[in-house]
């Protein structure tokens, strides 16, 4: 199985485009993921800045939010999946990336 970075604006964006390429698929008791695929809701990414602030008289790393709604995907895709997904796939994973699989 291969893993897929995926990045949307909205998480309803990312559920679509899920349930477009038959990852996901809705139903009255919620969303199914498919035969063969994991996937893992990442959601808001926060990266250091390299400043810091302080909390409560701590001294701490201030955060930026990453724009997007993120998530990994791992599975073997189809053509037809893979043009499902084109508008939320990342075609260069990250360097660093924020969750991996175990």
């Amino acid at each position: 199985m291969q893993n897929h970075f995926l990045k949307a604006e909205t998480a309803e964006a990312l559920r679509a485009a899920l349930i477009a390429a038959g990852v996901l698929v809705a139903s009255d008791a919620g969303d199914l993921l498919a035969e063969g695929c994991a996937l893992d809701v990442i959601g808001t990414i926060h990266k250091p800045t390299g400043e810091t602030v302080e909390v409560d008289g701590v001294e701490v790393p201030e955060m930026a939010t990453v724009p997007g709604w993120h998530a990994n995907l791992l599975a073997d895709l189809s053509e037809e999946q893979g043009a499902a997904l084109a508008d939320v796939l990342l075609l260069v994973p990250p360097e660093q990336p924020y969750r991996v699989w175990a």
